[in-house]
């Protein structure tokens, strides 16, 4: 819960190597193929708005669920089994 001892740490101490990571990896998306820019660009947008959602302590299920998803399909674009 938001109530959680420390939680603004914990999500901070989460946050930041994922953002860092964001930041290296959004440079790299390249146009083409299209389709899998758009499934990239998506991905770093829910996550990008997963990490402020926690900050804001507003996170719910659903940005969990819009990570997860744009993840996936960004996956089978690129032929990533998990």
């Amino acid at each position: 819960t938001w109530t959680t001892p420390n939680i603004d740490a914990d999500i901070a101490n989460q946050n930041g190597p994922v953002g860092r990571a964001l930041d290296a990896f959004e440079p790299r998306i390249t146009a083409e193929p299209a389709n899998v820019a758009r499934a990239a660009n998506d991905y770093v947008a829910a996550r990008r708005k997963q990490i402020q959602s926690l900050t804001d302590h507003t996170y719910t299920a659903a940005d969990g669920q819009a990570v997860d998803s744009t993840l996936t399909r960004l996956d089978k674009l690129c032929d990533i089994k998990r």
